[in-house]
């Protein structure tokens, strides 16, 4: 019933379901946190290669998950896969902290950077690679995250109903 629901309010045509979120993240999950759709048929998820993160397990299936599905024309995605940053403690608790979690503008994406220059750069070139048209802003975005959420979560775009 839910997606039936999904699909009638977004004005979508299919669902694609994912599994767990992130430990510690203080969205419960949502996808913006794991995944975003940078153009019909190609997708951009979180990455993690560390089998001793908490997180590896459930990254590496919602990989899975997104590498079998299909779009709603039945073509297989596309999945680029960009690398988690490094874990940042605040409160003893561990910010879920996703360069996936980005503003797609017009002409530019807005996305984080957690004062990690190596990965912010290689999560930088990543997305530089699969928006080629669009100029990469990359924003300090450690405030945002302990704060709860990131960018995509402060920006909340509408999608267009049917």
């Amino acid at each position: 019933r839910i997606e039936a629901l999904l699909l009638e309010y977004t004005g979508s045509e299919k669902v694609i379901w994912l599994g767990r979120g992130l430990v510690d993240d203080e969205t419960n999950g949502h996808v913006d946190e794991l995944a975003c759709f940078v153009r019909p048929g190609v997708v951009l998820a979180l990455s993690k290669d560390d089998p001793a993160d908490p997180d590896y397990a459930a990254v590496q299936d919602n990989l899975t998950r997104l590498a079998s599905a299909t779009d709603a024309r039945g073509r297989s995605l596309e999945v680029v896969k960009v690398q988690a940053a490094p874990s940042v403690w605040y409160r003893g608790v561990r910010l879920s902290l996703s360069y996936v979690n980005l503003y797609i503008a017009n002409d530019g994406i807005v996305m984080p950077s957690f004062d990690a220059p190596e990965h912010d750069a290689a999560a930088a070139a990543v997305l530089a690679s699969v928006f080629p048209e669009r100029k990469i802003v990359q924003v300090p975005a450690l405030d945002i995250f302990t704060g709860g959420g990131g960018i995509h979560c402060i920006t909340q775009q509408q999608p267009r109903g049917g």
